[in-house]
């Protein structure tokens, strides 16, 4: 796995963060994307988007990533929402139950922020 293969975006509109999320969220690229929230709360921002579209892996390290800003955002009296899934993000939360935490089975909202070329 080269660590090429993933980027993450942040587009900060306090109160609200838009994250776009590509490649495979994994033991090694985890600490990226937890920066990169990390730098939206620092910017104010309590709700974050997650756009996971563009993910094609994702393994116990990223999703227990997902679960810790899940808790660290509703400590801030915010919320983290995934607005895009992929079908492996999908799967793995379905396998561990944690669909209804995540809301995947609500209709998604919002539209999806772009910036990744």
């Amino acid at each position: 796995m080269d660590i090429s293969d993933f980027a993450s975006v942040l587009y900060a509109e306090p109160p609200v963060a838009h994250v776009t999320v590509v490649g495979e969220l994994d033991a090694f690229t985890s600490p990226q994307l937890s920066r990169c929230v990390g730098d939206a709360i620092a910017a104010g921002c309590t709700d974050v988007r997650m756009y996971l579209g563009g993910l094609t892996f994702i393994d116990a390290a990223g999703i227990g990533l997902l679960v810790r800003l899940r808790v660290m955002t509703a400590q801030l009296g915010g919320r983290l929402e995934l607005v895009e899934t992929s079908d492996c993000v999908r799967r793995l939360c379905t396998i561990l139950q944690l669909g209804p935490a995540f809301g995947l089975d609500e209709p998604s909202t919002g539209s999806p922020r772009r910036g990744i070329a």
